[in-house]
C-alpha cells in the first residue's frame, strides 16, 4: 500500500505539479497579456499623443500657410489700391490742367471779344459822327438850296 500511495502522492504531485503548472503558466499568461496590454495602450497613448502632435503640426502648418495667403493677399490689395489711386491723382491732375487751359483760352476769348466791343464802339462813333455829318451837311445843302431858290424867286 505504500508503493500504491507513493504512486498516488506522485500522481497527486504530479496532479498538483500540474495544477501549481497551470496556474503559473496561467498567471504568467495573464501577466505577459497585462503588459501586451499595457504596451499597447502605451502604443496607444504615445501613437495619440504623436497625433496630436502632428495635428497640432498640421494646423500650425495650414495656420502659417493660411498666414502666407492672407498677407500675399493684402499685398496685392495694396499694390491694386496704390495703382488706382496713382490712376485716380494723375486722372485729376489731367482735368486740372484741361480747365487751367479752357480757362486760360476763356480769358483770351474775353479779351478778344473787349477788343471788338471796342472796336466796334469806336467804328459806330465814326459812323454816327459821319451821319451826325452828312446830316449837318444834307441840312446846310438844303438850307442854302433853299437859300438860292429863294433868292432866286423873288429876284
Amino acid at each position: 500500500m505504500l508503493c500504491c500511495v507513493n504512486i498516488s502522492f506522485n500522481f497527486l504531485l504530479i496532479v498538483v505539479n500540474d495544477e501549481e503548472l497551470k496556474k503559473r503558466i496561467a498567471e504568467e499568461l495573464a501577466l505577459e497579456r497585462a503588459r501586451r496590454d499595457s504596451e499597447a495602450q502605451k502604443r496607444r497613448l504615445t501613437g495619440s499623443r504623436n497625433l496630436r502632435k502632428q495635428l497640432k503640426q498640421e494646423q500650425m502648418y495650414v495656420r502659417d500657410e493660411f498666414g502666407k495667403l492672407l498677407e500675399r493677399e493684402r499685398i496685392s490689395s495694396n499694390e491694386h489700391l496704390t495703382r488706382a489711386i496713382l490712376r485716380e491723382r494723375a486722372a485729376t491732375e489731367e482735368e486740372r490742367q484741361k480747365a487751367q487751359r479752357f480757362a486760360k483760352q476763356l480769358e483770351e476769348k474775353d479779351r478778344e471779344l473787349k477788343k471788338h466791343d471796342a472796336y466796334y464802339k469806336e467804328q459806330l462813333a465814326r459812323l454816327e459822327e459821319r451821319v451826325s455829318l452828312l446830316s449837318l451837311l444834307m441840312k446846310s445843302f438844303l438850307f442854302i438850296s433853299a437859300a438860292d431858290f429863294l433868292v432866286m424867286f423873288y429876284c
